[in-house]
């Protein structure tokens, strides 16, 4: 992952605990992903996503970026604790999979949500 010495925990210095809290939750939505597009895609959305990175290096971070401000509009919306992370991500992978399956998507910009990386 990139850690600078054999102890990781050295790595989190000056932020501390709220950057292994980032750490972890940013495992969780990469869950997400790997949900989404594990093995063999059979899917619309994995079929799209697997040739969208084909064309762009940067698809996957970029869609990233769209599923995590996809996660907090919905977490905020629904008021969501806690004990609801699982019903928002289950929701947030839901919309992914549908935006990934327009007809009209040949980049991430082209997905609706996109726009939530422009505010």
């Amino acid at each position: 992952m990139g850690w600078q010495g054999p102890d990781p925990s050295t790595d989190f210095r000056g932020d501390g605990f709220i950057s292994l809290e980032n750490l972890l939750f940013c495992q969780r939505l990469s869950g997400l992903f790997y949900i989404l597009f594990q093995g063999r895609p059979t899917s619309v959305a994995g079929i799209r996503f697997l040739e969208l990175l084909g064309e762009d290096e940067m698809a996957f971070d970029n869609l990233f970026c769209v599923a995590f401000q996809m996660m907090d509009v919905q977490w905020l919306a629904k008021r969501a604790s806690y004990m609801e992370f699982n019903d928002v991500l289950k929701s947030t992978r839901s919309q992914l999979e549908r935006e990934l399956a327009l007809e009209n998507v040949s980049s991430i910009k082209d997905l609706p949500a996109y726009n939530l990386l422009k505010r």
